[in-house]
């Protein structure tokens, strides 16, 4: 029984101490990787439970997974049959530049598909455009604009302001009388300006009834009587007559993706221009990646400010509601930026207990984030269709490095077509320098701040506000969010979302939408009871090392009643260390009658039966309680 005890303490302890090691590894396990495994899982098991899918799902379900057969059917079924553009019944610009940054991921040849795109150029008639010539003494000039055959005379006045000196069909005086405006007629010219004195030229352009004035992304600087050729390049994409901007806008993120060859500048004016008409396509998102202009700052700080403080993105009026506009905001970010860190954070804590995310469409939302957030290197195609080698990933070669297009062709760097990178990016020959904001001497504005102006920079940290960092205006008390609800104009009922009337929003035209808890929107694991009981079995393991010799006896006494107790002999050496011990038989006396020794078997043997021990005299006690069962006995016959 003695070393039995001793056994099961020791058990004790070590399964303690083992769930200790087991607890310590879960928690510094990273999560994050586990969660992200099971959204792929999930994001397999939704495409693996469809017997077809829409051609928008299988298009996102291919740029996270690569090639999947379901997704590869639907994309070559739905194909135009006379021309390399998608839907078959009535090509679109938006499903063909998906596509074909789906069909990349497979490791697709897309050069037709690009063409394609581009042949859809078209002139946008929503935008003005106007010539500015400005001297560099800013003082009085002659200037002369010569076009096909004409030469106009214009004079530059001290103030800068312009006055006509001969008649132009293509160019008159703007209203503020400090540039030309070039008809709508004349926008495919070349304009050659010549002035007697130095001088700077440049183009700009509005939107028609619009106040904004945005300058090109080029100025031209010349010597007296030197000239500069001014050509407006700005293009839309159109669907059959008219400009697409929604279209234009994902065709132009596609071709700079695709190839280097690209050159989507002249798309920016377009949609740099009607932005604002189309903030429900989260324009910014896909403009950041095409390159620096004069408007990239606007961009990001656009992008930057509707984060939400809960740390997604939520566009008012979107059609496609917060997981798809969250994707777009990852898709222009760094990787490493405290905006894209924070919005994955967010994201981990939305995710359902299937692994999946889904708002509008579990597949087409899973999917997007997880090409936009994070990439994976996807599945070779197996079917072919002008190439079959998947991009490695850029990241691959130490020396080369992830950037916008234009920042490693202003670094006199190589962009490399052959490797991939995720978001907006493409892959550059060498690292750019990317300076931190206090480099910068800016500052990183925490979700409670904005900055005081659009004058922010990418920096390696984040976006770095240039200007002052200010609390955000907030109209109405916002009782909503930090309840984990969503303020939003209608609720959306297929993701289980209610209006609660006792929260508020900001905003008073938006509802406060919670998810009504169920099997599948249980919120994600807490790990504080983990860390509770974790310190309680710590104290418990000490507890049991440092009373071990108390506990031993306590289980004895309370897990073997009647069965004896244990003692604890000391004698010269003391205590015997805690050890169970026997009873000791009593001491031998002469009057017990000769005592028996029982011999040891030998090894091999089985003892053999126990001899009768020889008993001394009964005590009168005995005696007399044999002679009352003998009386009991002789009673009952």
């Amino acid at each position: 029984m003695q070393k039995r005890d001793v056994r099961l303490a020791s058990v004790v302890v070590m399964g303690l101490f083992s769930l200790f090691i087991s607890l310590t590894f879960a928690l510094a396990a990273d999560t994050s990787s586990v969660q992200i495994d099971k959204a792929y899982t999930c994001l397999k098991s939704e495409i693996g439970n469809k017997s077809s899918l829409l051609l928008e799902q299988a298009t996102f379900a291919t740029l996270a997974l690569g090639s999947v057969k379901l997704a590869d059917d639907k994309i070559t079924s739905t194909k135009s049959a006379t021309e390399s553009c998608w839907p078959s019944d009535g090509c679109k610009l938006k499903d063909t530049a998906l596509v074909a940054l789906a069909l990349d991921r497979e490791g697709k040849d897309t050069t037709a598909i690009e063409q394609w795109m581009m042949n859809k150029n078209a002139t946008p008639t929503e935008l003005n455009w106007y010539l500015e010539i400005d001297i560099k003494d800013h003082s009085s000039a002659t200037c002369i604009v010569s076009y096909d055959s004409s030469n106009s005379q214009f004079f530059v006045n001290d103030d800068m302001t312009l006055s006509r000196g001969s008649v132009a069909d293509c160019l008159s005086i703007s209203n503020n009388k400090f540039w030309l405006k070039i008809g709508q007629n004349c926008l495919a010219k070349n304009y050659q300006v010549s002035c007697n004195k130095d001088f700077v030229s440049a183009l700009l352009y509005d939107k028609t009834g619009g106040d904004t004035i945005y300058v090109s992304s080029e100025s031209h600087t010349a010597a007296a009587n030197a000239t500069t050729n001014e050509v407006v390049t700005a293009r839309c994409l159109k669907t059959q007559t008219s400009c697409d901007y929604e279209g234009t806008l994902w065709a132009a993120f596609a071709l700079n993706k695709l190839d280097s060859k690209n050159d989507v500048s002249a798309y920016v004016p377009y949609l740099n221009a009607l932005a604002e008409d189309n903030t429900k396509f989260f324009p910014s998102a896909l403009l950041l990646p095409l390159g620096k202009t004069s408007t990239t700052s606007n961009f990001l700080s656009d992008i930057v400010q509707r984060q939400k403080s809960n740390g997604i993105w939520d566009v008012t009026g979107s059609p496609y509601k917060k997981y798809f506009d969250t994707s777009l905001a990852l898709l222009a970010l760094s990787s490493t930026s405290a905006e894209s860190l924070r919005a994955k954070t967010a994201l981990l804590t939305m995710q359902k207990d299937t692994g999946c995310w889904s708002e509008r469409d579990a597949i087409i939302d899973t999917a997007f984030l997880l090409y936009s957030g994070w990439q994976r290197t996807p599945t070779k195609s197996t079917s072919g269709g002008g190439g079959t080698d998947i991009k490695s990933a850029c990241t691959s070669v130490t020396s080369y490095s992830c950037e916008l297009r234009n920042d490693c062709l202003s670094a006199n760097a190589t962009v490399l077509d052959s490797y991939t990178c995720s978001g907006g990016s493409v892959c550059c020959s060498q690292k750019i320098p990317q300076r931190t904001c206090s480099q910068l001497q800016g500052s990183i504005c925490t979700s409670a701040q904005q900055c005081s102006s659009s004058n922010m920079q990418q920096a390696s940290d984040g976006a770095c506000c240039l200007d002052q960092c200010v609390a955000k205006a907030v109209p109405g008390e916002d009782t909503c969010t930090p309840q984990n609800g969503s303020c939003k104009l209608t609720c959306d009922t297929t993701a289980n979302e209610q209006e609660t009337t006792t929260l508020t929003c900001s905003d008073s035209a938006n509802k406060c939408c919670q998810v009504q808890v169920t099997e599948n929107t249980k919120p994600a694991t807490s790990y504080t009871w983990l860390i509770i009981l974790l310190l309680v079995l710590i104290a418990i393991v000490v507890a049991a090392i440092i009373y071990r010799e108390k506990l031993t006896v306590y289980y004895y006494k309370y897990f073997h009643k009647g069965k004896g107790s244990p003692s604890r002999p000391t004698g010269p050496e003391g205590p015997s260390q805690g050890l169970l011990q026997r009873p000791s038989p009593p001491a031998y006396t002469p009057s017990q009658g000769p005592r028996v020794m029982r011999p040891m078997a030998g090894p091999g043997q089985v003892p053999g039966p126990r001899p009768p021990v020889a008993r001394g005299p009964p005590s009168p006690r005995d005696k007399e309680l044999e002679d009352t069962l003998k009386k009991l006995k002789e009673m009952s016959k």
